[in-house]
């Protein structure tokens, strides 16, 4: 379909504006052109404003239109292996991790990998994501140059505590974090993988990076309680694990951190007075058996987050299955709504990068880039109702939902 070709793409509508409030046309429609959003609403009324325009619509049962999916925390590196390992987080990163990762330094297996690994991701509807690399360069800048839509990548940076293969001497990866950061700018986040392989000084040098170069920065914090007592035993002056990234300057508006499972009150303030955004990886901490994160205490403390596949602690690029699991691992404990986990899916991941302007909810004028997913039935008759009649799928039958991926109007996949 050519990019300037306009369309009307019909199906069940579906968008939220806010964690509890959703757009909802039981019969509904998008008029798109030039990669945008030219119109949208009820079906017959642009059918009668469009009289000429192509429909593109299910032979089936409808579609469900959504806007495209943005997950704010995965490791592109990690994709082979997702959901092939079921132990705790240090083991397995040990274990086998990072022996995967260590592959990546041959360029040819890393080319294969990235086509591999951008074609799964456009079949989960996924258009926008905050993306961890390996060690190499090279494998850095394959993430970003292949990628399409809205990509931000960074090359984890190890220089303690990590395997010989993986290892990088600090004065090198301090090099190469400026060249990468430089040559990117915003597409590019400055990535310590976590406090235990990056030492004070490093931590400190990144900080400087990401201020000069205008980066992101992502690591993660607080995931399991075997790396938050190594973390204590590395840095002794620290008052806690998040007072380790603030004291090197990791911390702010741009800043976004993955799980958060185990923290303090006193460090749930300082992400609040720092603006940083959490990632909330909840496939993936049932895989590690790393915890429940308190949704309670983000709702307290009004952290903004948003929902991450985590692959491969996480076993399925699938936002829907990460939804899924949102609302299985906190209904037991505090309310939670379909509603809300298509927001945390979609705007929440969008306005924490920064590109709400652009993606993240169907609205005229923004970008094209949306997810039509097949259904079993006939519209309901709230939003709510749709999403949970979604979400009521096995996880292997959501795994194969996606019908056609499009991003800036041009369809990039289609079942």
């Amino acid at each position: 379909m050519a990019l300037q070709e306009k369309t009307l793409w019909r199906g069940i509508l579906s968008s939220p504006y806010g964690a509890d409030a959703c757009r909802f046309h039981p019969d509904g429609g998008l008029v798109v052109q030039g990669g945008r959003i030219e119109a949208l609403g009820d079906f017959d009324s642009l059918r009668s404003a469009f009289p000429r325009v192509a429909v593109v619509q299910s032979p089936h049962e409808p579609w469900l239109l959504l806007p495209g999916f943005v997950d704010v925390h995965l490791h592109w590196v990690q994709n082979r292996v997702k959901g092939s390992f079921q132990e705790a987080l240090l083991p397995w990163l040990q274990n086998h991790i990072w022996p995967e990762e260590a592959r990546f330094v041959d360029s040819a297996f890393a080319e294969v990998m990235v086509e591999r690994f951008y074609s799964e991701l456009a079949s989960k509807g996924t258009v926008a994501a905050m993306i961890y690399s390996s060690v190499h360069a090279s494998a850095c800048r394959l993430a970003l140059s292949k990628g399409y839509g809205r990509m931000i990548v960074g090359d984890v940076v190890m220089t303690q505590n990590s395997p010989p293969d993986l290892l990088t001497d600090e004065d090198v990866a301090l090099a190469q974090v400026r060249e990468l950061g430089r040559e990117f700018g915003d597409r590019y986040a400055v990535t310590p993988r976590f406090a235990i392989t990056c030492g004070e000084s490093c931590l400190d040098r990144l900080g400087q990076a990401a201020a000069d170069n205008g980066n992101w920065i992502q690591s993660h914090l607080s995931e399991n309680t075997d790396e938050i007592a190594w973390v204590k035993k590395l840095f002794p002056k620290a008052a806690h694990y998040t007072d380790v990234y603030d004291r090197a300057g990791l911390l702010g508006e741009r800043t976004i951190l993955g799980h958060c499972i185990h923290l303090s009150d006193n460090e749930w303030r300082l992400l609040k007075a720092r603006g940083v955004n959490v990632a909330h990886c909840p496939t993936s901490n049932r895989a590690l058996r790393s915890g429940r994160m308190p949704l309670e205490k983000l709702r307290e403390f009004d952290i903004p987050f948003a929902l991450a596949s985590d692959i491969g602690g996480g076993p399925s690029l699938s936002p829907l299955n990460v939804m899924k699991a949102f609302l299985e691992d906190h209904a037991p404990f505090t309310r939670v709504t379909a509603t809300e986990a298509l927001f945390r899916s979609t705007l929440a991941g969008a306005e924490i990068l920064r590109m709400d302007h652009r993606l993240g909810s169907l609205v005229q004028g923004k970008e094209a880039s949306f997810v039509a997913l097949k259904t079993n039935g006939p519209a309901k008759n709230t939003a709510e109702e749709q999403l949970r009649d979604l979400l009521s799928n096995d996880p292997d039958d959501l795994e194969n939902l996606v019908a056609s991926t499009v991003v800036d109007g041009k369809v990039i996949y289609t079942a």
